[in-house]
């Protein structure tokens, strides 16, 4: 099946006549791709004498409520650019396209989403009998239309709340759940007696995570109790960006290792280093996502928000590593392992090359400074911090970004490097001296 849109009027049966409604029928975006087809009213509503078969409505059509033919066909021509690019765009980087995004677009572009928020704001608050607390964190999800990773980091959130509330006994839901609750949840989540302490950014994502929920469902009327109101969430912090240098990456790229299992290891993290991408897009790579001497993927983490085409062209070293695999019969463009493992290994990879130099972070449980050596805190993410830190000094930020998938003013984007001394010492010597 190829990928197309079309326009159609809906085929409404007439409860009157047992035939075909003719008249104030639905206009219907109708949106086909392998294994999916939707339709998707637009908003507006035409008898069947003002439709035409181009897919728009004749030129001299008016609406009852005064809306002229030009605004809606001027709507159908941008639903059907805005669909064939996104089709384009998912061709161009070997992508099956994503219902969910389709949908989001589709909501934009009609409007649907605002007129949605003014509809549920004027619903009562329902009975608690009749709906419980889990239905509405997960109507706030839907409507979010959040990416899978941010999905995920919600429901971990929620599952801590969840446990707090088990292991005190409390009820979960807009009641109960007060300021002093909260800052009870906070204590639960650090001190450790009744579960592994999670670091103080952690905590501080989780209690944001619930914050958004509560702003949420205020804004739809569901409650009026507000315990965020003098609930302060400390901001998250993070210490200097550890990565390893161009000259002990490329120690790890020419080192002899006899084991199999490291050697994988190190090609996959080298050539982490060399692409830059996190680590749910690394091993989601294909043979078919090298197009013209470049990595071209969309990267998971804003698939659903913001989708944008991460390129990267690959150097003689990332070029080499492929090669070395071409002959397996996989679509894997690598042996990847799982995240776990991964880190696993490239901590164990770290010692077997003596790549263990001290460094200074902020343990992330108390946020004191401590020393410990690379190899204790090297992981997957380690290798993005690399290509991004090695290319800072000297290509921009914006170009970086578009390999990397970062927006053009993310706030992420500083915790990736470091300003070193030298590039201080340059720019003094060069500007001021």
């Amino acid at each position: 099946m190829k990928n197309k849109i079309n326009f159609t009027l809906e085929k409404r049966r007439n409860r009157e006549n047992s035939g075909v409604n003719t008249t104030d029928v639905p206009v219907l975006a109708v949106i086909s791709y392998p294994g999916q087809r939707i339709k998707y009213p637009i908003g507006y509503r035409v008898s069947a004498s003002d439709w035409m078969e181009e897919g728009q409505v004749q030129p001299f059509f008016v609406t009852d409520n005064s809306v002229n033919a030009d605004e809606v066909n001027a709507l159908i021509a941008k639903i059907k650019c805005e669909i064939n690019s996104y089709f384009a765009y998912c061709d161009a980087v070997h992508s099956e396209p994503s219902k969910a995004e389709i949908l989001n677009k589709l909501r934009l572009l009609t409007g649907r989403k605002e007129k949605a928020i003014k509809r549920l704001a004027k619903r009562q608050i329902k009975p608690a009998e009749t709906r419980s607390f889990l239905d509405y964190i997960n109507e706030h999800q839907l409507f979010k239309n959040f990416s899978y990773d941010r999905k995920k980091g919600y429901r971990s959130a929620f599952k801590h709340l969840f446990r707090f509330c088990k292991t005190y006994g409390i009820t979960a839901n807009f009641d109960t759940i007060t300021t002093q609750v909260l800052e009870n949840f906070r204590k639960y989540l650090t001190d450790g007696k009744h579960c592994k302490p999670v670091s103080k950014n952690t905590v501080s994502y989780i209690l944001t995570a619930v914050k958004s929920f509560w702003r949420y469902c205020i804004k739809m009327g569901y409650t009026n109790n507000n315990p965020f109101l003098r609930f302060e969430i400390e901001p998250e912090v993070y210490g200097q960006p550890i990565y390893i240098t161009k000259e002990e990456r490329d120690t790890l790229y020419y080192l002899h290792i006899p084991d199999e299992r490291l050697r994988k290891t190190r090609d996959i993290f080298v050539f982490q280093c060399l692409v830059g991408c996190r680590v749910g897009d690394l091993i989601r790579l294909k043979k078919d996502n090298v197009v013209n001497g470049a990595i071209e993927y969309i990267p998971r983490k804003t698939k659903d928000e913001r989708p944008v085409i991460a390129r990267v062209p690959l150097c003689p070293k990332a070029q080499s590593i492929i090669d070395r695999y071409t002959t397996v019969e996989d679509e894997k463009l690598l042996p990847f392992i799982s995240p776990q493992k991964y880190n696993d290994y490239i901590k164990e990879l770290f010692r077997f090359a003596h790549i263990t130099r001290t460094v200074t972070r902020l343990n992330p449980l108390t946020r004191q400074e401590e020393r410990v050596s690379i190899a204790d805190v090297a992981s997957s993410h380690m290798a993005r911090r690399t290509f991004i830190g090695i290319l800072h000094r000297k290509v921009k930020n914006e170009v970086i970004g578009s390999m990397s998938g970062h927006s053009a003013n993310s706030k992420a984007f500083s915790r990736y490097y470091h300003i070193e001394d030298d590039t201080k010492r340059d720019a003094v010597n060069t500007y001021l001296d």
